[in-house]
């Protein structure tokens, strides 16, 4: 096969974001405003400090919030633990600061920033919420939720904050020390994820020790339990209206969504969905009417007769890269467009170098990407400028492309937090629905390498009551050939 007949016009992005730093303005202003009145707040225990090589490194304890208080009307960055993940800080009101932290983000400019408060009664100085029902932001917080609201003409926000953009993120984390800082503050606190931009979230200060170089002061508040999701991003901007633009938790977006409900009024709810899990019959009990009516299609129902499905045992790592390069990239010109699923960044970082250096133009696609070069990415892979796609899950639910004929389970799904060898059938299933769509004839190649893929393998096999054929072998060409031809795509 012609290698070239996998590149692009224009070499597509490769799974990295473009880094771009901010310009410093070299002004300062602050906004003139009264220190709230003090409130009394328990802090919880943090970790131990760790490898305080800069002498940066406090501990996320009250004693230690009013030196980060002036540090933040100094003008300076702070790293803090919140309710989801570790934010960078600095006092909203001070253009320096602001434009600091993009520089060390690397973030663009037409990315907002949000803020924090300290109470949910400090809200109304920075946005409008006449328009809410009452109670509802004290439903919603503190807890992990940013609501997006229009700031209006009484906002003492300063205007360069977001520039172009009439509305603003406020949280109020439920983290008692980011919010003991935003009271001696008395202005709002601008805040957004401790990393690179693009990167994964920081649960830990280890995990953005690179950055420390560039704060004021970086406060340890341990290992935080809630996973590298964020917060819930709520719009709230128009009357009798929500919109639930990136969610956080799943067990805290069925807390969410009740209290979202009263706005919504009297309206038809549809919920479609190819799997309906526990979590989710569990959510729709709680946020649909009592009287709905529920269509579900049985398990044996939902398998795609259209997609052959087959496992190929395999040594080890490298015979897998050999079979994607050796066997089914040489036939990619007749087969289509290919999406090969893997389990971590890591396995697609280490996939997508090992084929770019064979000199494959393929796209790599991932959570931690920014979510514009998601987009570019995907639609780039949907315009035909790219034949092959590699991704976590992100992309496995929700993905219609015609041209896909052949997915590739390089690694099988498994649920988060059990052994290897359980595997996630709903996760499966919609990864093999990505494979021929629209009634197109399909295939599926699971690479099985241990005895946990085999295990794997055999569960689903039997949760799905089929037998998938296996590959007699993994290095001859004729039997990948002979599979293909089964499948009706070649």
């Amino acid at each position: 096969m012609n290698k070239l007949s996998l590149l692009t016009p224009h070499p597509p992005l490769q799974g990295m974001p473009i880094t771009r730093f901010a310009p410093i303005l070299n002004q300062k202003k602050r906004l003139g405003v009264g220190f709230a009145k003090k409130i009394a707040l328990s802090l919880e225990s943090s970790g131990e400090d760790v490898g305080n090589k800069l002498g940066v490194v406090r501990p996320a304890k009250q004693p230690y919030a009013q030196e980060a208080v002036d540090a933040l009307k100094a003008g300076k960055v702070i790293a803090v633990p919140t309710d989801t993940i570790y934010g960078f800080a600095c006092d909203a009101c001070s253009l320096e600061a602001v434009n600091r932290i993009y520089e060390i983000k690397g973030r663009l400019l037409t990315r907002p920033l949000a803020i924090c408060v300290g109470d949910v009664s400090d809200i109304n100085r920075f946005s409008v919420i006449d328009h809410l029902p009452h109670g509802l932001l004290d439903s919603l917080l503190p807890g992990p939720v940013t609501v997006v609201l229009r700031r209006g003409e009484s906002s003492v926000l300063e205007k360069s904050l977001n520039p172009g953009l009439d509305s603003i993120g406020v949280r109020v984390p439920d983290s008692n020390f980011i919010r003991v800082i935003a009271h001696g503050l008395g202005s709002a606190v601008a805040l957004t994820s401790a990393n690179l931009s693009g990167q994964p979230s920081s649960l830990c200060i280890k995990d953005f020790e690179s950055l420390w170089k560039h704060c004021a002061y970086v406060y340890d508040g341990g290992v935080l339990p809630s996973g590298r999701e964020g917060s819930t991003i709520v719009d709230l901007t128009a009357e009798g209206k929500y919109k639930i633009l990136r969610p956080g938790r799943v067990a805290y977006v069925g807390n969410v969504s009740p209290s979202l409900a009263k706005l919504a009024g009297s309206c038809q709810v549809l919920l479609f969905s190819a799997t309906f899990n526990e979590t989710v019959k569990t959510f729709v009990s709680k946020t649909v009417s009592k009287d709905h009516n529920q269509v579900f299609v049985e398990k044996e129902e939902l398998s795609l007769e259209a997609v052959k499905q087959y496992k190929v045992e395999l040594p080890d790592e490298l015979a897998k890269i050999a079979v994607i390069k050796d066997r089914i990239l040489e036939l990619g010109e007749k087969i289509g467009q290919i999406i090969i699923f893997v389990k971590t960044r890591k396995s697609a970082g280490m996939l997508h170098k090992s084929l770019m250096d064979f000199g494959y133009y393929v796209t790599t696609l991932h959570g931690a990407l920014e979510h514009g070069d998601r987009d570019k990415i995907v639609k780039e892979f949907k315009d035909g400028l790219t034949k092959v796609l590699i991704c976590t899950d992100v992309l496995a639910r929700g993905f219609d492309q015609q041209q896909v004929n052949l997915v590739i389970n390089y690694d099988l799904p498994v649920k988060h937090g059990t052994s290897d060898s359980d595997p996630d059938y709903e996760v499966y299933l919609h990864r093999i629905g990505r494979a021929g769509r629209f009634g197109r004839k399909g295939a599926v190649f699971n690479f099985i390498m241990h005895d946990w893929d085999r295990e794997a393998m055999r569960k689903i096999e039997n949760y799905f009551d089929t037998q998938v054929a296996e590959v007699p072998s993994w290095n001859k060409d004729q039997d990948f050939e002979a599979a293909l031809k089964s499948a009706g795509l070649l």
